[in-house]
């Protein structure tokens, strides 16, 4: 299964594919971040309805 990695071209194919998917990851991470942050700038009670909206889902 790993013989195929020896072929030079597929490796690094292959290391190009997981370094795009790590950079994906972490652009979903910052972009969730920054919207966080811009979210935050408005009040604090908006920070905190940020973090606290996903409990109040069946209350009213």
């Amino acid at each position: 299964m790993l013989r195929i990695l020896q072929n030079p071209v597929y490796s690094k194919l292959f290391a190009s594919q997981i370094v795009s998917l790590l950079g994906t990851g972490l652009a979903t991470v910052a972009l969730g971040l920054l919207a966080f942050d811009l979210a935050c700038r408005a009040g604090d009670e908006c920070c905190f309805g940020a973090i606290a909206a996903p409990q109040r889902v069946g209350g009213s």
